[in-house]
Order: C-alpha cells, then structure tokens, then sequence
C-alpha cells in the first residue's frame, strides 16, 4: 500500500460539483479510499479550488490576474471595500476604494 496520493484542483472539483466526470471521480476516490493511507492536496490546489467555488474567474472579464482576484474576494467577503494599493487591477473592481495617494 502507498501511503501518500496528491489530489488535484480539477478532480476535488468533479467531486464537489455534478460534472460531466463526477460518477468516475466517485469511483476513484473510494478507491483511493482503500489504498491509500494519506493525501496531499497542495496549498495552491486548495486556493484555485476556492477560485472556482467562489466565482472569481467574473474578474477575468476585467483583465484581473488571478491573484488580484483572489485578494478582491477575500477582502470584499471580509467587508472591507477599501485598499491600499498601487496596482491598477484593483481600479476595475467598482466595489473597492483604491487608497494609492496622501
């Protein structure tokens, strides 16, 4: 028996949502289950695991990079629409207050 499997973004995302590849995902994860003892999901697998479930990918449309996006989401979810910040990302998304000048 191996003891560790890593677990990828787009398989953790065919379980937690009805996808086309969600029955085999199912499958394979009982399976994994079985024989293995321990899995590793990478911190990054996590984050664009919450990405996706969270809806960030409508600050693409905006030219937004993914990390910018992440940090909008997060800040916005806390309830604070005003940042400090020097990246012209963050002008595109009309819920912040860019702090940039004295």
């Amino acid at each position: 028996m191996s003891e560790f499997i890593a677990v990828d973004t787009n398989f953790i995302l065919s379980v937690l949502i009805k996808r086309n590849n969600t029955e085999k995902a199912l499958k394979i994860l009982s399976n994994a289950i079985e024989n293995y003892e321990k899995s590793f999901v990478p911190n990054h697998v996590i984050v664009e695991t919450i990405y996706v479930l969270e809806g960030l990918h409508k600050y693409e449309s905006k030219n937004i990079n993914f990390g910018d996006a992440l940090i909008a989401i997060i800040v916005l979810n806390k309830g604070i629409n005003k940042i400090i910040s020097f990246d012209s990302h963050f002008l595109k998304i009309k819920e912040f207050e860019v702090i940039n000048s004295i």
